[in-house]
């Protein structure tokens, strides 16, 4: 009993000393996203990120006013420009992530997140102002029932619809608008849309 109190008192100890941005830090390189703050607010259970510029290998993501970081309970909120978009992990499995009008994205502004991803993804996801190659879509709806989603498309007046599938963490579906027809492929993290 004594060497398991010593070992927490040690572990306590040891948490409180090391900068837990390093230990964030890692855990989000290893999953393909680098962040870059002015400033850093370490507590016992949360850090926050004063102005961070978050990039994936590739790409730029955005640039937002705080990113906060909690253990108790186990979240992620951006916040930019008075709008907060939160993901809520749950201990025994499972993601809920809620937005709405978050306009700090590089590539798009997400006017409605509501989802969950637990043994598939549910829930509604639209964004905004999406650039594919040219051509710019005013919107881009996903319903999302577990394994599968329908998809909208909303540009220049007319409105395409179409479906796809959520394979592991991978989506993949199709909408024909325009006399074209638009690829939706990558993740939720990577959303990505090309004309094919």
């Amino acid at each position: 009993m004594k060497v398991i109190l010593s070992l927490l008192i040690a572990f306590v100890i040891l948490y409180s000393l090391i900068p837990k941005f390093l230990l964030v830090d890692m855990l989000l390189t290893r999953a393909g996203f680098y962040i870059l703050a002015k400033d850093i607010d370490e507590d016992f259970l949360s850090i926050k990120l004063i102005s961070p510029s978050v990039y994936t290998k590739d790409r730029f993501v955005g640039l937002f006013d705080e990113l906060r970081l909690s253990l108790v309970p186990v979240s992620v909120e951006l916040v930019c420009r008075g709008k907060t978009l939160r993901a809520k992990i749950y201990p025994f499995g499972g993601v809920h992530i809620a937005s709405n009008e978050m306009k700090c994205f590089q590539d798009y502004n997400i006017s409605l997140i509501d989802l969950r991803i637990e043994d598939g993804v549910w829930g509604r996801l639209q964004l905004q102002n999406i650039d594919v190659e040219g051509i710019k879509l005013d919107t881009l709806s996903l319903n999302f029932k577990g394994r599968i989603f329908s998809a909208e498309i909303g540009a220049y007046g007319q409105k395409g619809v179409g479906s796809g599938q959520v394979q592991k963490d991978k989506i993949n579906g199709q909408v024909f608008i325009l006399g074209q027809t638009f690829v939706i492929s990558g993740s939720l993290t990577n959303l990505q849309v090309v004309r094919r």
